[in-house]
């Protein structure tokens, strides 16, 4: 009888024991669960917010670059692109200012001052300074680019053709 009941605790402890695992167990999957549903509404909400980023962004009417500290293109627009006559090789994300710069000289979409243009544009972005400029390209068209550095050492900058303004203003002076 005394065997019988010491058998019968050792049972009634284990079953207790894979009881308190099963129940362990239940918590955490319900907490992966609750932890996976998070991160599924958390990634929906992001891909909504890049998509209207995206949206907003290949919508503008003017150019839009972004650079890291690096001197490399983080994003930009198809306009900043088709302003400038750039092929879709130099408007991928990591495409050094160089590259591009030095593209755009090469095929005669740069200021009319080709020759010190690609250093003295890598030098002002090097000071991470506020930069705004009136470009005439050497076809005629005229750009103003607002440059604003960003805390990292990258900078955004906003590219936009303003020969249409220029032409007005010139008829209208005279």
């Amino acid at each position: 009888i005394l065997t019988a009941r010491k058998y019968d605790q050792i049972g009634l402890f284990l079953t207790a024991i894979v009881l308190f695992a099963i129940a362990m167990g239940v918590l955490r999957q319900l907490t992966l669960a609750a932890a996976a549903a998070a991160l599924e509404r958390s990634k929906v909400s992001l891909e909504e917010t890049n998509f209207m980023f995206d949206t907003a962004l290949e919508n503008m009417a003017h150019g839009l670059s972004m650079f890291d500290r690096n001197q490399r293109l983080v994003v930009c627009n198809d306009r900043y692109g088709e302003m400038y006559g750039l092929p879709s090789a130099l408007t991928q994300r990591g495409t050094p200012l160089r590259d591009i710069l030095q593209a755009r000289v090469a095929m005669d979409c740069s200021p009319r001052d080709a020759e010190d243009y690609v250093e003295e544009r890598l030098a002002a972005i090097a000071v991470l300074e506020p930069y705004y400029g009136v470009h005439e390209m050497s076809d005629g068209r005229i750009f103003a680019v607002s440059h604003q550095p960003l805390q990292d050492g990258g900078w955004v900058a906003i590219h936009q053709d303003i020969t249409a303004q220029k032409q007005a203003e010139t008829q209208i002076a005279y």
